[in-house]
């Protein structure tokens, strides 16, 4: 977990500011008095805007999460983490999202400027595999409604070794019997519209094969 707190301060570090890097600036509330953002708030992990925000006064954990959007489709409310420098030294507390559980930080839990947020993605979160030549294969969290050439994007798009025209998802236990499924997929006819956009499933694993020649880049914008 100390690399896992390491990896989370360089990642904060970089975020930019989600308020669209305004500095620190003081406002009115009604009825009140002036409320002053005294510097940022990191939120990472599978929240919907992962970003750094101003920090407020009397800002809650809860709080964070609603400037970040809310949760993510794979949330793991039981992995909510309190990042804090305190004595020279990272200090981690659990959040116990229910509030159920009187030895952990809760939602309400106060944050200090300069606190980090860790939401972890559940770990039963489903998944696609992208393998062959695309620029980053490799495991990827399968989003709702999440497509062929959507899951190519993230895979940083296809290489230019790729034969697109020859795509294969292997889906396991789906077929007659439990048996695997294979299906075909041209990329390229996919994006003129003359073929339909597979949607995919949990635990598809797409394969990109190789061409015999090298092929001019084709990149997809996510």
């Amino acid at each position: 977990m100390r690399f896992l707190l390491s990896v989370v301060i360089l990642v904060s570090m970089a975020l930019p500011a989600a308020s669209g890097g305004l500095e620190p600036v003081g406002y009115p509330v009604c009825g009140g008095p002036s409320v002053t953002n005294v510097g940022y708030v990191a939120i990472i992990g599978e929240v919907k805007k992962p970003g750094r925000y101003p920090f407020i006064g009397n800002m809650t954990v809860r709080d964070a999460v609603q400037q970040a959007g809310g949760f993510g489709d794979y949330a793991d409310l039981g992995g909510i983490y309190l990042v804090r420098e305190q004595d020279s030294a990272s200090v981690q507390i659990r959040i116990n999202w229910s509030g159920k559980d009187s030895n952990a930080g809760s939602a309400g839990s106060l944050l200090k400027a300069d606190d980090i947020v860790v939401v972890k993605e559940s770990e039963t979160a489903p998944v696609v595999i992208i393998l062959g030549e695309v620029s980053s294969p490799g495991r990827f969290p399968l989003k709702e409604g999440m497509t062929l050439i959507q899951a190519i994007a993230v895979a940083g798009g296809v290489s230019e070794c790729a034969d697109a025209s020859k795509i294969v998802i292997n889906r396991f236990g789906r077929g007659k019997n439990g048996k695997a499924i294979g299906l075909k997929a041209n990329l390229g006819e996919i994006i003129r519209g003359r073929r339909a956009d597979p949607k995919l499933l949990p635990g598809d694993i797409l394969i990109v094969p190789k061409g015999k020649k090298p092929k001019p880049l084709m990149r997809i914008a996510g």
